[in-house]
């Protein structure tokens, strides 16, 4: 039995592959030097999986559309070129297109068709690996012992309207498999979220984070065991421990990253960012 999973985890890389403008400033919009260094680095210190847990691109409202896909397909195409490790994508609110969709200031409003669909937005960020076995934003991943859930906060029908850049969904269906399919195992589970799901870490909230929550303290109330939840978003490093369910929020940054270590054996979680000394590290039992 592995005693010890080691996933290296990114969030809210907002980057960008191409210039973007600043009134009339042209400017580089992302250190990819940097970037690559540290998935070098990754890939050297040996980890079970990589995730990252949303916003991967800029997506502001002066990235054009087709700025905002060609940035997609060239970082994941990155991060499958430097690791060989499993690797796990979140969706953020700035990797759909909607600010740009919303922008008056720099262009005439876009049409909806200038936003990324969900399914759009799957296909690109599984293409060049693993599909995860679906056709869905949301899925689970088994690492060594552990199950890894990823969920998908931007579920809403774009067709009928462009969520706002603040709002977040998790629809009753995706709901139903994380409570049937994801969550029927014995393995313990480590959730990987966009945005945090409760309120002491996230105020906002969105609709169906408080049913995502209470299906995850059913599981544990049943006997299974939940590691803990694992978000970005708030670019504010913190965490907080609710009905005995760890909900860990980390810092944003393309130039560094957190090692997040599930130790089986003792039953603790530790978070220690790497290449940044100013964030403390974290130690949770579970």
């Amino acid at each position: 039995m592995v005693e010890k999973v080691n996933f290296a985890i990114q969030t809210d890389t907002h980057l960008s592959s191409f210039f973007r403008y600043n009134g009339t400033t042209k400017w580089n919009a992302s250190d990819f030097t940097t970037f690559k260094r540290v998935l070098q680095s990754i890939e050297k210190l040996g980890f079970d999986a990589f995730a990252n847990l949303g916003d991967i691109v800029a997506g502001y409202g002066f990235d054009p559309d087709y700025e905002t896909r060609d940035s997609i397909n060239n970082i994941i195409a990155d991060y499958y070129h430097y690791l060989t490790i499993k690797k796990m994508f979140v969706i953020g609110n700035h990797d759909d297109g909607n600010l740009f969709y919303r922008n008056t200031t720099y262009n005439d409003k876009p049409s909806v068709a200038d936003v990324l669909y969900p399914s759009e937005q799957f296909n690109r960020i599984t293409k060049y690996g693993e599909n995860n076995g679906g056709i869905k934003n949301y899925y689970y991943v088994d690492v060594n012992g552990v199950r890894v859930i990823v969920l998908y906060q931007r579920d809403t029908d774009y067709s009928v309207a462009v969520p706002q850049i603040e709002e977040f969904t998790i629809g009753a269906e995706q709901i139903s498999w994380l409570e049937d399919t994801a969550l029927n195992t014995e393995l313990p589970v480590l959730v990987l979220t966009h945005a945090p799901l409760i309120a002491s870490l996230y105020a906002t909230g969105g609709a169906g984070f408080a049913d995502t929550v209470s299906k995850l303290t059913a599981f544990v109330s049943n006997g299974g065991t939940v590691v803990a939840v694992l978000s970005g978003h708030t670019h504010q490093q913190g965490y907080a421990t609710v009905d005995g369910i760890n909900h860990i929020v980390f810092q944003n940054g393309y130039n560094f990253f957190e090692k997040v270590s599930i130790d089986l054996a003792n039953r603790t979680i530790s978070c220690k960012a790497i290449n940044n000394n100013n964030l403390d590290n974290i130690t949770l039992s579970y």
